[in-house]
């Protein structure tokens, strides 16, 4: 079987996995020595199918991450760092329709229940937790804790 055949059926097996990002596919596939050129004109194809965007990756991901418990500054990190782009993060994280503010307090009361904090040491570790899982820390949401 020729390279090219390989490589087709390697990104489809890769996609028929879960939903990859082009530049997560163009990463794996590289690493298995595969050429730029060629993995660009295999994932560009797939892409004109249908079979592969990243509008659908980030939609998918983002909601994965949500239903974890994350927030949206980290989502929104780790989905550029996947090299999705601004624009369609944005518009995806609109669409989502995520409440991050009830989000957040579950997250939180998850983690340390209702009790108040006893101390301001003790505040700021919950206050690095919640902007660890991607949530500002606003007044309102600290006053609510």
């Amino acid at each position: 079987m020729s390279d090219y055949k390989n490589l087709v059926k390697k990104t489809i097996a890769l996609l028929a996995l879960r939903e990859h990002s082009r530049y997560e596919l163009q990463q794996k596939l590289l690493r298995r020595g595969y050429s730029l050129d060629a993995i660009s004109f295999v994932v560009d194809d797939l892409i004109f199918q249908g079979l592969q965007s990243d509008r659908r990756f980030a939609e998918s991901y983002a909601c994965s991450r949500a239903s974890r418990g994350y927030g949206p500054q980290r989502i929104y990190l780790e989905l550029q760092q996947k090299g999705v782009d601004d624009e369609v993060i944005q518009a995806v994280m609109e669409e989502i329709g995520v409440d991050w503010l009830a989000l957040a307090k579950k997250v939180y009361d998850k983690k340390f229940g209702r009790v108040k904090p006893s101390t301001l040491q003790e505040k700021l570790r919950r206050q690095n937790f919640i902007r660890y899982r991607g949530f500002s820390v606003s007044k309102s949401l600290v006053d609510s804790f």
